[in-house]
Formats: C-alpha cells, structure tokens, sequence
C-alpha cells in the first residue's frame, strides 16, 4: 500500500472498518500509531488494527458530522467511543486531527535522536550534523538530556554522581525512570518544536529504556522496555523521534573516551555510577542492538575499525550522513 489513505479509501461502509495491519508497512504503522496514542513502539495487531478502525471512522464520518448538530454529534461520539473502547475525549482529538495523518505537512520537523553508551562521541556528532544543516540554511533545534541545570535534571546528577548514600546504582529502575521523564517533560512542555526544520536530541528517550532495562532481570527487559515507551511517549505526550542514530563502541573505548572528558559539573573529573559500571555498559550496548534489530527507526553506526581503534569524526560523521539521506526508517 502507498499511503494510509489509499488503505482508508477501500473502506466502503462502516462494517469493513476492521482492516488487515499486515498488508501496512513498518513506516505507515510508526505514523498511525503517533496519531492514535505517540508510541509507535507498541506495535501489536491489536493496537495496529484499532488504530486503523478508527481512523477509518473518522474518515467516513467526517463529512456527516460536520453537519450534524452539536447533541447529534456528541451521541455519535459517544456510540463509536463505546465501540472502540476509548474516551470519548480521545475520539474528538482524533478526529480533529486526523486530517493532518492523511495529508501531512511535508515541511513537518525532523526529531533526529543521537544515542550510544558513554564515550561514543554522540556530542561531537550532533555538533557536526548541526553545521551541516545550517550551512544549508535550516532552521535547527538542539537539546541535550539530561537537563543538569533543571530541578528534575539536578536531582539526576546527584544520583549518578554517586556522592550520597542513595544514588543511582541503589534507586530502582523504574523510579530512576520517572526522574529521566519528567526531565525531558518539563523541557518539552512549552518547546513549539515546530518552528524547526530539524530538532536534534543528545539522548532521549531510547537512553532509559536501554540502561533501566540493563539493570532489570533479562527475562523482564523487553517488558520494562516498553514500559519506557507507554510512560514517556504515551501517557507524558513526549514525541517520538523520526530517527534515532546509535553510536557503537566497545566498553575498552568507552572508558577511554570518558576519561578524557574532563571536569563536568555533575560529577567533577570522575566518572558517573553508570559509566564505572562495565556491566550496566556492556548491557546496555547489547540492548541498543536487540533493539536496532527489532525497530527500524533505530539504527547503529559502528564507530570503530577493523582493529577495534575509533573512527575519526569525520568518517563517522559520513556514515551519519549516508544513513539520513538514505531515508529508509
């Protein structure tokens, strides 16, 4: 199928709402689901499927109901609200918005997600890609998590720095995540992102789903992961980026690379409890790969040579480039 609307099209009545997720690819159902919910990452039959019905409904009866009077309309809300086993608040912003899934902006901004175990030169990266950008006249946004300097982002470096008896070694995995999300919330709750061609993250939400879900048992990883996902993007509102690009190195460099990082203001000149960590690294470089595998919105960019030594900047900087111009996630 080309597009989501050619899909919708071939829905004639309001009995043939149920339609076949399969016959939809990976992109069109990363879209849908940004419309139904923003967790693009949960992508069951089930969830796919309710999400087509209803943007099906709101298709067929868009016409009807601009016409309707407002006790007419609010009762045939209710009814197909009761049907889809959602709120009728949730129905309303759908439709209203449902127009724009069908016909989107093409001048839509870009949310470009730079991603990668301590030490894989994420910084540098996003700083090369924002020159390249501006020297061909784009707009671009730049955010980088955590924010140290907010009330949410101050808490979470003085866990990571290991100083207090309660850190972020000892805080469990899903209280350490509600300290990253309300982070990233309370920075995205007034940013009108849109006023950008690109919006460039350092770390986003992918960073807690990979190194929470290492510090869980691994039979209950893919299960935190999601968990992740539903909190941040689903019940927090937070976008999904378009694209995540997820530097890769071994832990041997990784620590290198911390080392000459310097003094920071959340930890000094030592190193956070999670990049001293080799377990929580080596975990968490295996879950950014699991999960490139299994979402191709996330895509890996090994940094290093044949023989184990980092790429220049430059020459990763071309692979960066090659992965977002080819387009393909």
């Amino acid at each position: 199928m080309d597009s989501l609307l050619s899909i919708i099209q071939k829905v004639n009545s309001e009995e043939d709402l149920y339609l076949d997720s399969k016959d939809i690819s990976d992109k069109l159902k990363r879209e849908i689901l940004q419309w139904y919910d923003g967790n693009i990452y949960s992508q069951t039959i089930a969830r796919v499927n309710s999400a087509i019905s209803i943007l099906a409904w709101c298709y067929n009866k868009s016409s009807e109901l601009d016409y309707l009077p407002r006790n007419i309309r609010d009762k045939h809300f209710e009814e197909a609200a009761e049907t889809f086993k959602i709120s009728q608040e949730k129905l309303i912003r759908l439709f209203s918005s449902y127009t724009g899934l069908l016909f989107p902006n093409q001048n839509k901004t870009k949310i470009i997600a730079f991603e990668g175990i301590d030490g894989s030169g994420k910084t540098v990266q996003m700083s090369l890609f924002e020159e390249k950008l501006k020297s061909n006249g784009k707009h671009v946004g730049i955010k980088s998590f955590p924010v140290y300097d907010s009330f949410f982002g101050k808490s979470i470096g003085e866990l990571l720095s290991g100083d207090e008896e309660v850190n972020a070694n000892n805080v469990d995995p899903k209280s350490m995540s509600l300290w990253y999300a309300l982070d990233r919330w309370k920075s995205f709750e007034n940013l009108n992102y849109s006023n950008y061609d690109y919006l460039l993250l350092n770390r986003f939400t992918l960073s807690s789903a990979v190194y929470q879900s290492s510090r869980v048992k691994p039979e209950l990883q893919s299960e935190f992961v999601q968990w992740i996902f539903e909190l941040e993007h689903t019940e927090l509102g937070l976008p999904a980026p378009d694209l995540y690009i997820v530097f890769d190195l071994n832990t041997e460099n990784s620590k290198q690379n911390i080392s000459s990082k310097g003094y920071r203001d959340y930890v000094g000149d030592k190193a956070d409890v999670y990049e001293e960590s080799l377990d929580i690294m080596s975990n968490a470089r295996k879950i950014y790969q699991e999960l490139a595998l299994k979402y191709k919105n996330i895509v890996i960019i090994n940094c290093l040579d044949e023989n184990n030594k980092m790429k220049t900047p430059k020459e990763i900087n071309h692979e960066v480039m090659r992965v977002i111009e080819d387009g393909s996630y």
